[in-house]
């Protein structure tokens, strides 16, 4: 199933149904980087500015509407020199998705050894969606 998306698409809606603080949907490395499509996101604008590499992304917010956003997909589909330019950044970022970074986690906090302390809620406000998040209508 990847091999063909990644085979008959240049583009990857990579939206969630909400949007949180310090949060890039995993279908930006799954769906998009790892198959060569540019995603296009929409979100908190510094999360993915943080996050991804610089020029590897299109984000909603730079278009007024979706009109101009549809006229630069189709700009993007015919030149395959401006299309291309979304990649250049592979030449400098090594992407790493190998590893489970929660399976690095486990194993440490397994092989630590010293004082042991239990946590009841270790994200706290952190991850309230309440504070932290923004739920879309549409």
């Amino acid at each position: 199933c990847y091999r063909h998306v990644g085979a008959t698409y240049k583009f990857y809606l990579a939206f969630e149904n909400s949007d949180c603080r310090d949060y890039v949907t995993e279908k930006v490395w799954r769906n998009s980087f790892m198959m060569n499509i540019i995603p296009i996101v929409r979100g908190f604008y510094n999360n993915f500015k943080t996050i991804l590499p610089p020029g590897s992304y299109i984000h909603t917010n730079d278009f007024p509407n979706p009109e101009s956003l549809a006229k630069y997909l189709k700009y993007l589909d015919k030149n395959n020199t401006a299309y291309n330019e979304y990649f250049s950044w592979k030449k400098t970022y090594i992407q790493d998705t190998t590893r489970n970074k929660l399976c690095d986690l486990c194993r440490t906090l397994h092989e630590t050894r010293g004082d042991v302390k239990t946590y009841k809620n270790i994200w706290g406000d952190f991850y309230s969606f309440k504070n932290n998040c923004y739920n879309y209508d549409n």
